[in-house]
């Protein structure tokens, strides 16, 4: 690694490649460990819920904070976190909603 890319400012710097990579598994460690977490994410986000409102909810669960405690040093997610989980996750989360699934049990629907 150059000493231009490792350095910026004076302070090291990590690679634009680990910090996308951290990013991504940062937001995908926390969603996909439970489904009820990537559905209330993905809720909040259809329902119009801001960044900050949804970030302050979700940087405070209990599992979170164990997660990030262990894995990520303490780091909360951040909005642009929650940006890479809007454009992919969040996107198939809302082709599911939207994609009729004749195997899909409903309510209704006897076992």
């Amino acid at each position: 690694m150059s000493d231009e890319n490792s350095v910026q400012n004076g302070a090291a710097e990590e690679p634009q490649d680990e910090k996308i990579e951290t990013q991504r598994a940062l937001v995908g460690i926390i969603v996909r460990r439970s489904a009820d977490i990537r559905e209330e994410v993905s809720l909040r986000i259809h329902n119009g819920k801001t960044y900050p409102e949804i970030l302050d909810w979700l940087n405070k669960l209990p599992i979170v904070k164990e997660i990030l405690a262990a894995q990520f040093d303490g780091s909360a997610i951040n909005e642009r976190n929650l940006s890479s989980w809007r454009k992919i996750g969040y996107q198939r989360w809302r082709t599911e909603k939207e994609t009729p699934n004749p195997w899909r049990m409903t309510p209704n629907t006897p076992p």
